[in-house]
């Protein structure tokens, strides 16, 4: 691996960016399709997101989120949670 691609597989702090792990627990599970990889990677971006949006709208005097609207992010990062509990989970092939 060349020096430029392993320095693209950490953070600016050096630490191994979560693509890269996301990519390594999909790989030990018999994924290796860039594809699968780059929409699981989203998948992650979009529930990080996502906890960003929930700590945004429940600070602060009154929230900003209905209970159903709570509910629809819990709903969310669970099945999140899930899914790479999947991942890591599943025995190597």
């Amino acid at each position: 691996m060349n020096n430029r691609h392993e320095k693209s597989r950490l953070t600016d702090r050096g630490k191994v960016t979560r693509r890269s792990k996301m990519s390594f627990l999909l790989r030990r599970i018999g994924i290796t399709d860039n594809l699968i990889t780059g929409v699981v990677a989203k998948d992650m971006d979009n529930v990080l997101a996502l906890f960003r949006t929930f700590n945004d709208g429940t600070h602060g005097h009154a929230g900003r989120f209905t209970i159903t609207e709570l509910s629809a992010i819990r709903t969310r990062v669970e099945a999140a949670i899930a899914f790479v509990h999947e991942i890591v989970t599943t025995p190597h092939v």
